[in-house]
């Protein structure tokens, strides 16, 4: 029986995962018990959450996500550490410091069968840290937690969760029974049909499909009541809308329907019966039945046999027509089973029968007759809900024609399958699964993220061969991806360096044209392994590529992502992610915060306008795209008190031509000009523990060199306020109804239905300009 969490209390999970590094990531997490202080509880059964409970918990999103409940009333312990400025955040260093108590180890505890014991041991230092973490914030920053960090808790966990139908929802399996939708798994194989009208065919085809992900959330429910059944699911859910005329047959949100819809439909949810008779009439059918598209047909002579399954046909409502054979010695009686498809789902779900089969596959699913009507629309208020991914994009859920939760494009599926007929090579294997779907990656337009695989592939194994090798020496044969061997033939070429890492070859690569070939080999070779091939195999393995989001993922309170990490996902790629998602930009937003932070008055009048044509007509650069292009060089490589080294690498980033010399007389302008500014930086540079924006406290992380701890520390107040700014734009956003799917650098990703992308495009960056404390320039924000 699952433990009931309604009263104050610290909450400790234990989970495992299909392998010990995948237990990072919640969504492949099982759950092994939970440990409740300080009522001293450990269950082996997810305890329900109700809403509004007040539970304390360290890395609130990953318990979050684990237990299927965002909504409660949450405390971090991490998050507090985290704002508090501590060094380690863990629970364990956590205790250990404030709270004198020893760390003990899972693995010791797993190896003595003691993990009930150290997970409650962890919740009761849980439940202790909380008030002596809290109780040690300044006001500030105790302000920033109650205003800002707790209100955000549950989104962070909302972001990783999405669903669209409720708990019990039956969906129709391949075999033709019907299983509630929180019981399916993945790799089940269940009734779907064509997402798009095949060309030259009437109708909508059935067909096999396999799960790729289940996904839980909690969301704001809705029950639409029909002529055939009610259903109770979320405004995003997608319903199949018919009428007199195929071509008129549309997909529809629940916030589309309207009162006189009729919604494709195929056969009610059937429950199996397990008496005596039903397993009599199973029989009978496996020995003496046969089927047939649309029809199902058993024959018998007139005996008690007959008489009993024409009994039990009538006694559920089957319409049959019994005809006798009238020949010679033949009193054999044949019994068809009427009503199409529909009809024979629903005999198939209620009687079982083993070996009897209906060729479905393929199939119209019933021309007439197979429409509900909606009745009803009415708001239900939040409810755990469930999301099915499937291959083909569909499946039947409580009898109804369904779709994935997610946008449609029909020319890039067309285009896909038209990719996938002409493979030859078997690139595209499995090439319903690696389409990506989801709450980031909602669409592929015209395969590009697969014609990248291949492409970069290629380029790479070029690379890797000989097409870049003879940039080098003709007659070298050299493997790109041996640093022993790089750093041996940048010897002999005399180029002077001492490692093969970026940051360092990057410097030299105006002096031989193999090294900015082989930096395009490492940017492609990353691409390739570290973004589209992980992209596709995360797809391939049923788990979606939206990100699981963690708050205290870097030290400067900026939010991080993981499975995948969309934060350092190059610009090029973002392509893949896809409309209707209004992605709203805070412009040079990094820059506004120092010029508030330093009251550079310089720097305040260039954000008053377009900051970087101002900053161009300060530093006395050319007008035109290359000056502008030198006059952000110029500020991002000398704003965080980088040497000419870092203002080289912009300049590379940029695509600037610079030398040394022109790095150094650069930076001397840009400091000359900005005074006040340079002046707060080297104020700061020494510290290591340094005051935010809005209270936040930056602990200066220790083993770097002192020029690089000086950086961090000039760079922290400037970062983290920043994206406080943007914390301050989502909770913003969340509470003004918008369904916040990314923050991803200083850009906040809100998904809106195509019908308000015009709307949104313009109240969007509404709100985010007002949501945070006012500073002392104005916020920027551009939509598209």
């Amino acid at each position: 029986m699952a433990y009931t969490l309604d009263s104050p209390c610290a909450l400790d999970v234990e989970t495992t995962g299909v392998k010990r590094e995948d237990t990072a990531d919640p969504r492949r997490a099982s759950f092994v018990c939970a440990a409740v202080a300080p009522h001293g509880i450990v269950t082996f059964n997810p305890p329900d959450v109700r809403p509004g409970a007040s539970v304390t918990v360290h890395n609130m999103p990953y318990d979050a996500v684990v237990l299927d409940r965002w909504d409660a009333n949450w405390d971090d312990t991490k998050i507090l550490a985290h704002i508090g400025g501590h060094p380690d955040t863990t629970l364990k260093g956590l205790q250990t410091r404030l709270l004198g108590r020893p760390a003990l180890h899972h693995d010791e505890a797993e190896e003595r069968g003691q993990v009930p014991e150290y997970n409650l041991y962890d919740a009761i230092n849980t439940w202790d840290l909380r008030p002596v973490l809290y109780d040690g914030l300044r006001p500030e920053t105790r302000r920033l937690y109650d205003t800002l960090e707790r209100p955000l808790l549950p989104l962070w966990a909302k972001m990783t969760m999405e669903g669209c139908l409720a708990l019990g929802t039956k969906i129709l399996k391949a075999n033709l029974s019907w299983q509630e939708i929180q019981d399916v798994e993945v790799g089940d194989e269940v009734v779907g049909f064509d997402e798009f009208q095949q060309k030259g065919e009437r109708y909508r085809k059935l067909r096999r499909s396999r799960v790729l992900a289940v996904t839980p959330s909690i969301a704001e429910c809705f029950e639409v009541v029909t002529d055939r059944g009610t259903v109770t699911c979320t405004s995003n859910h997608r319903w199949l809308i018919t009428d007199s005329h195929p071509a008129d047959r549309l997909w529809r949100r629940t916030d589309q329907l309207k009162l006189g819809h009729y919604l494709r439909w195929l056969s009610p949810p059937t429950a199996p019966r397990t008496d005596w008779t039903a397993g009599y009439l199973a029989g009978a059918f496996d020995g003496e039945g046969c089927a047939a598209p649309s029809i199902i047909v058993f024959t018998q002579r007139i005996n008690p046999m007959l008489d009993l399954v024409l009994a039990a046909l009538h006694e559920e409502n089957f319409r049959v027509r019994a005809v006798q054979r009238l020949r010679k010695r033949d009193d054999t009686v044949g019994v068809w089973v009427k009503g199409g498809l529909p009809e024979q789902i629903r005999f198939f779900a209620r009687f079982r029968p083993q070996r009897l089969r209906i060729p479905w596959e393929g199939m119209a699913g019933g021309r007439t007759g197979t429409r509900a009507r909606v009745i009803a629309i009415r708001p239900l208020g939040r409810l755990p809900v469930w999301d099915l991914t499937t291959t083909t994009a569909t499946f039947i859920a409580a009898g109804f024609y369904s779709h994935n939760s997610f946008n449609l494009d029909k020319p890039a599926l067309q285009a896909y399958r038209t990719a996938l007929a002409e493979d030859t090579e078997g690139v595209l294997t499995k090439a319903e699964a690696l389409l990506p779907r989801g709450r980031v990656v909602s669409r592929c337009k015209k395969c590009e993220l697969l014609r990248e695989r291949m492409e970069t592939g290629q380029r790479c194994e070029d690379g890797k061969n000989h097409s870049w090798d003879t940039k080098f020496e003709a007659d070298l044969a050299l493997n790109l991806n041996s640093p022993e061997q790089l750093l041996a033939a940048f010897t002999d070429m005399g180029l002077g360096v001492k490692d093969t890492g970026v940051d360092t070859i990057r410097l030299v690569a105006h002096r031989h044209p193999g090294v900015r070939a082989l930096l395009d080999y490492r940017t492609l070779h990353k691409e390739l392994s570290t973004y589209v091939e992980p992209f596709l195999r995360i797809a391939e393995s049923g788990r979606r590529l939206g990100a699981v989001w963690r708050p205290t993922g870097a030290w400067t309170g900026r939010v991080s992502s993981a499975y995948p990490n969309l934060q350092n996902i190059p610009a090029d790629l973002w392509r893949f992610f896809l409309p209707p998602f209004v992605v709203a930009d805070n412009a040079q937003l990094e820059i506004r915060v120092a010029a508030h932070i330093s009251q550079d008055p310089q720097l305040m009048a260039a954000c008053q306008g377009d900051i970087h044509a101002e900053m161009q007509i300060l530093y006395g650069l050319p007008a035109g795209s290359e000056g502008r292009r030198a006059t952000k060089v110029g500020t991002f490589g000398t704003m965080y008190l980088g040497g000419p080294a870092v203002m080289l690498q912009k300049a590379q980033e940029y695509g600037v031509p610079m030398t040394w010399k022109d790095a150094e007389r650069l930076q001397g302008v840009v400091m000359a000009r900005m005074p006040d500014y340079f002046r707060w930086a080297w104020s700061i540079a020494d510290e290591r523990v340094v005051d935010g924006l809005f209270g936040r406290v930056h602990h200066i992380p220790l083993g770097m060199d002192e020029g690089h701890m000086g950086r961090e520390a000039v760079n922290a107040p400037i970062q983290g306020g920043a994206a406080d700014i943007c914390k301050f734009q989502m909770l913003a956003l969340h509470r003004a109804g918008y369904k916040v799917v990314a923050q991803v650098h200083d850009s906040v990703v809100v998904e809106v239905g195509e019908s308000d992308l015009a709307d949104a495009r313009v109240e969007v960056p509404r709100i985010m300009e007002g949501a945070a404390p006012e500073l002392d320039v104005p916020i920027k924000v551009e939509a598209k």
